[in-house]
């Protein structure tokens, strides 16, 4: 039996076709034919016969969909009724213009909960666990429309990302200049963490030109280091105080798709610096 991911990637791809209004028999339709192309489980149709004219999903991954379907409405993705005739409603849906930014990106989507976190594994293969545990709270709680709650969490896990790019700068630092180290260490003890990241950024000029000598993977890596947490420090900052100002959906989904780029590009000044 399929599990909700695949059948999320599968509603995903036949939204990204959908022009207009559908209606839910023929994306039911539509995913069934997409699972059918990546599925070898009989179990997942409900006549999946070699002369079957049209597949049809089984009754328990109908079910699924029909979750997957409700939490796109939830999200905003997808809107009932008929955008000329809005007095029509269920089954009859549009892909709203937000919905349709989000399919058409090339990237894993953070709307694709367990793509998004498998994706950061897979480019990223000695990740921090803790890192990944506040991103996974992010994304979930992104599609649950909690923004607030989203930007904290991923203010957390990028800050995690660039305390453990710092130490690994000492330990690299005390290898080749001890004296040096001691003085850096000594230096930003006590700093906050933004004073921390001020004093780093004064350092990362060098530190690329070092990574240059040994890599050819430099390009934008100090801007994608030093642009992309700031942006998510501020943000984060701006939603953990009680002002009332509201964050933004859109604000939130372009902060979860930088994110894999600004983790991957700490992770090769670590994984230089760990030589």
């Amino acid at each position: 039996m399929a599990d909700i991911e695949s059948i999320r990637s599968c509603a995903l791809q036949v939204l990204k076709i959908t022009n207009g209004k559908s209606v839910f028999g023929n994306f039911e339709a539509g995913v069934a034919a997409a699972l059918k192309k990546i599925s070898k489980d009989s179990t997942d149709f409900a006549n999946s016969g070699q002369n079957a004219v049209q597949v049809e999903l089984s009754p328990g991954n109908k079910e699924k969909l029909r979750v997957i379907f409700w939490s796109f409405v939830f999200q905003g993705i997808i809107v009932l009724g008929d955008p000329i005739h809005p007095n029509e409603s269920y089954p009859w849906f549009f892909v709203s213009a937000y919905g349709k930014k989000c399919v058409n990106e090339g990237s894993i989507i953070p709307h694709d909960e367990d793509q998004y976190l498998n994706s950061i594994r897979k480019n990223i293969l000695n990740i921090d666990e803790t890192i990944m545990i506040y991103i996974a709270e992010s994304v979930k709680a992104f599609n649950y429309n909690l923004n607030i709650s989203s930007v904290i969490a991923l203010g957390a896990s990028s800050e995690k990302a660039f305390l453990i790019l710092e130490q690994a700068y000492i330990e690299y630092l005390t290898k080749s200049n001890p004296g040096q180290a001691v003085k850096y260490e000594k230096h930003t003890m006590k700093m906050s963490l933004k004073q921390k990241f001020e004093e780093f950024k004064k350092v990362l000029p060098n530190i690329i030109v070092q990574y240059k000598t040994k890599n050819k993977d430099h390009e934008y890596l100090e801007f994608i280091v030093s642009t992309f947490l700031n942006i998510f420090r501020l943000n984060r900052n701006e939603a953990g105080h009680p002002s009332g100002q509201i964050i933004e959906r859109e604000i939130v989904y372009s902060n979860l798709l930088a994110f894999p780029s600004y983790c991957k590009a700490v992770y090769k000044l670590i994984n230089f610096f760990k030589g």
